[in-house]
Formats: structure tokens, sequence, C-alpha cells
């Protein structure tokens, strides 16, 4: 775990920039990440309305530090700017912790003039500030060859892997509209089973278009007998990967899709040279999709929530309009789904 240590140093300013302005700096920070692309900020905060908040740290006219915020709308939460909401992790960029640290002294002291909560949400801490774990992260290692990282799975999941092809499911790549089709409707499905409100369909063809049609990421399809049992998208910038998101038909579970897309998804990330793939945040009590990133051999590390000014309140609390809203999802149609996501689901962080 990396900890930043702010200190006060003359010579520097702090300010908003907007997204040119950061671009450059995100193009050549090493620990950059797909979810600190413009492109994806830029995406959140049309399709969400929230509005952008880049915080920068200048040293003779250039970006030394920068944290991307989105304001959140204040609904079902009370209103913060997060780094960032929908988003897995979020680290701050600088050039070192202490260019970190001294932007979230910058906050920690009022100096941004909002009325607001502000937070991260950060496998870093920052010295001096409150941050609870409310989440882990799975990464794989993938600079070995894939018949080393394969012998490192859990033996049962070779075993899935092994009736899998035997019940006819093959891996392929479908980034046209009609695989694209097939992804939302099984991850209507899987969050109409969760009780969850899905993201709006206009979410997802912001990313086609935007992310994963600029390079940016793939769609990953189970098919079994011509018919789409699993998908996934997985983002990526640079050498790093995100399994962004996993869905697959209920119906199907007992062939073990899940287990041959993400087999799938990580002998693709090996084949476009990718060298880690993060399977994205499981809640500490979701013990079973722990277990299920772990078995793959993928590492867990925690994920903080870190208040640097304000209150946010608990992550995990979930409010009892949204526990009513999850029991109507579970026993409706899956417009209903649908509907209630594209009326709620931007006020959920």
């Amino acid at each position: 775990m990396l900890h930043i240590h702010p200190v006060a140093l003359p010579g520097y300013s702090h300010r908003f920039i907007d997204l040119q302005a950061y671009q450059q700096f995100f193009d050549a920070h090493p620990e950059a990440t797909i979810f600190h692309h413009p492109k994806w900020i830029q995406l959140l905060s049309d399709v969400h309305a929230m509005p952008i908040r880049i915080l920068a740290e200048i040293r003779e006219g250039g970006i030394v530090a920068a944290i991307p915020f989105l304001c959140t709308r204040g609904v079902f939460r009370p209103r913060a700017m997060l780094s960032l909401p929908f988003s897995d992790c979020v680290a701050p960029l600088g050039t070192d912790g202490q260019s970190v640290g001294r932007l979230a002294a910058f906050v920690g002291r009022g100096g941004i003039g909002e009325r607001m909560a502000v937070a991260l949400k950060s496998d870093r801490l920052v010295d001096g500030y409150p941050a609870k774990s409310y989440w882990v992260q799975h990464r794989l290692n993938l600079d070995e060859p894939l018949p080393a990282i394969v012998d490192r799975y859990a033996r049962q999941l070779r075993a899935n892997l092994r009736r899998a092809k035997l019940s006819d499911l093959r891996f392929e790549l479908d980034d046209s509209p009609e695989g694209w089709e097939d992804f939302y409707r099984l991850h209507v499905a899987t969050r109409r089973k969760l009780g969850v409100p899905t993201q709006p369909r206009a979410f997802f063809a912001r990313v086609h278009k935007e992310i994963v049609g600029n390079g940016l990421g793939f769609v990953g399809l189970v098919r079994r007998r011509g018919q789409a049992v699993a998908a996934g998208v997985v983002l990526h910038w640079k050498r790093q990967a995100i399994f962004k998101y996993a869905a697959a038909d209920p119906n199907a579970l007992p062939l073990r899709p899940n287990d041959f897309l993400a087999h799938g998804v990580i002998a693709q990330c090996k084949e476009r040279g990718l060298r880690t793939l993060n399977f994205g945040t499981s809640r500490l009590a979701q013990h079973g999709l722990r277990r299920f990133k772990s078995k793959f051999g993928a590492v867990e590390s925690p994920v903080y929530l870190q208040t640097l000014t304000g209150h946010v309140g608990d992550p995990m609390d979930d409010s009892v309009k949204m526990k009513i809203v999850g029991a109507i999802v579970r026993h409706s149609p899956p417009i209903v789904c649908r509907l209630l996501g594209s009326a709620f689901y931007s006020y959920s962080q």
C-alpha cells in the first residue's frame, strides 16, 4: 500500500483545469488507467449529468499532479465530488507522492471553495485523512506465457473449462451492433437477477462508440450452438486492462459460461500484449465473487474510500428506496429493470 505524505512547498499553485489541459499530463503518466482517460471522464459526465472538476498542482507552468472528480447529483446520497463515480479505482496521478499530498492538503483546508464532501476511491492512501476499505480488487499478472498462467488456475476451474469445451461453448470477439445487443440482453438479465437497475442503454452506446470504438477495449462473447450465453466488456489503456462488465444467461450457469468467458478474456489480453488484467472491485461481503476472481490466480488487494473534506456517508448503507427498487426489479419483467435504471442509476452514487 502506498501512503502519500502531504508537504507544503513554495512555488506551487493549485487550480481546476479542463480536459484539454489534462490530456497531455494523462497521456504521459505511466500509472494512468482507462478510468483516468479523458474520454471515460467525459462520457460519465455527459451520461449522468455530473460536472467535471479536475484539480491540478502546477509548477513552472506544467502539471505535476491531477485528480479527476465528478460532482454527484445527490438524491439517494449527499452531493459530493468523487474520484470517480461508476469507476472501480481511480488513484490520484502525480509525479511523486508529495505532489498528490499537497493537492489533498489544498482540498482539506477548503481551497476548492465547494460546499460539498470530497472523496477518493483509490488503492492509495493520503496520510492524514479518514479512510475505510469497502471493496477489494483482483489483479492478474499477464507477463508469463498463457500455459503458465493456466497452470495456476484452481484445479476445479481447469476441470470446469474442460467440461465447457465438451458442452460446445465457444469464445469469440464480436464488436458488431448485434454483439453489443447480445451483451446488453445478458447484462439486463444478470442485473435483474441481482435486483439492480441496469445502466441506461445510451451509456453502453457511448462506451461502444467512444471507448471500444477507439481501440480502448473489446467485447467477448461465449456462444453455445450460436446462442450467446455469456458476455463481457474489457477496457484497456496502454498495458493495463479492466474486466469492467460481465454477464451470463441465468439458465446457462450449470455450463460454467462465466469461467469460460474469463478464460477467453485472459487469452485475448495476452494476445494483445497487455500486462495486467484487473477483474474489478467487489464488496467485502461478496465472498462468492471474490472466490471466483481468485481462482484465476488474481491477487486481491484493498480499495479505499478516503474523505478529504466533509462527509460522504457509508457506500454500503443502501437506502430504503434502493432496497424497494431492488425488490421491484427482481420480480418484474426486464423492461422494468431498464426503465428504473434510466430513471435512478445516475443518482446511485
